[in-house]
């Protein structure tokens, strides 16, 4: 897995990415690798929802994504006062929000990303497509 990081303070701008083959193992992978990034970058008190949304995300594109392009990528973007989350794969398909029933073992992520994010969506490319979500980060963790 490629990974790209930066370790200072919290500031705007700040980016880790990573790149690896749709794999079920990647999610760990990728949720762990960014962990440690967003705790390096003081985003403490928003590490567990960003965790959940990336774990989901990323699990959905491993799941749904593999075409042409059997790789997964996971960007992180800090900007003043909010983290955007961006996961890539080779599905130009969209990504349906259902709400799940009892009977549904699956589909239940994409909810509950909806639910943790203050924004959340996709956009297409030649390649496939990114599902986007976004957190808030709060004063607390600003260092802008």
């Amino acid at each position: 897995m490629q990974s790209r990081t930066c370790k200072d303070s919290v500031t705007p701008g700040h980016q880790a990415a990573w790149r690896a083959t749709a794999a079920p193992e990647i999610v760990g992978t990728m949720r762990r690798a960014s962990r440690r990034v967003l705790l390096d970058w003081g985003l403490n008190h928003i590490v567990d929802a960003a965790e959940l949304c990336i774990s989901e995300l990323v699990t959905n594109a491993v799941l749904h994504g593999v075409n042409s392009y059997p790789e997964v990528e996971l960007q992180l973007t800090v900007l003043s006062d909010r983290l955007c989350i961006d996961v890539t794969d080779g599905d130009p398909t969209i990504p349906q929000l259902c709400p799940p029933t009892a009977e549904n073992e699956h589909g239940r992520g994409l909810v509950l990303v909806s639910l943790m994010a203050t924004g959340f969506g996709f956009k297409r490319s030649a390649t496939g497509k990114t599902v986007w979500c976004v957190l808030e980060v709060p004063a607390s963790d600003s260092t802008c």
